[in-house]
């Protein structure tokens, strides 16, 4: 188990049981060390505990893992290890362009500002429509930005060599 998980669990834990104390022992709260102690209990410590879960749980998002993860992105995910050098994601992801615990993040990112948070607020649309919804509504593709991925930091190149080989292929081919 990650320390964060470990860390997250020893505040919820202690969150417990301090609100224990202050159910049981309602006299406590009369001080004013006791009003400091019950609004860091309610208050503070809840949600320092939900702001860790959370963000432990964005940074875990990014993942390949956590994309291959859903029954619908299998297929994306054998693409990866396709035997061919014309399609883009295998060639990014055999060849090391990529990172590869976070190849679909990587390369379905906007590398602006909030570019991340966009992808993210997709994937929770994601989970959104095929979870709780009963029915099922086909999903868009997350879009690959050729226009913005002009630096490979991989190669240390202004474009990436797969880049500029897909450049040549027609936008239908090779376009997410």
């Amino acid at each position: 188990m990650p320390l964060e998980t470990i860390l997250i669990i020893i505040l919820v834990l202690l969150s417990v049981l301090l609100i224990g104390v202050l159910v049981l022992r309602p006299e406590i709260t009369a001080t004013r060390g006791g009003k400091i102690m019950a609004f860091l209990v309610l208050f503070a410590l809840p949600l320092l505990c939900m702001g860790m879960g959370a963000s432990s749980k964005l940074e875990n998002s990014k993942s390949t893992r956590f994309c291959l993860s859903c029954h619908i992105m299998q297929p994306y995910g054998k693409s990866l290890r396709l035997d061919d050098s014309q399609h883009l994601a295998a060639a990014h992801f055999q060849n090391h362009r990529v990172p590869a615990d976070e190849a679909c993040y990587t390369c379905h990112t906007n590398y602006a500002m909030f570019g991340g948070i966009k992808a993210k607020l997709g994937g929770l649309r994601h989970i959104y429509v095929y979870y709780p919804m009963p029915v099922r509504v086909p999903l868009r593709k997350a879009p690959y930005m050729p226009q913005i991925r002009t630096y490979c930091p991989r190669s240390k190149q202004t474009k990436c060599r797969a880049f500029r080989a897909a450049a040549t292929l027609s936008s239908t081919k090779w376009a997410a």
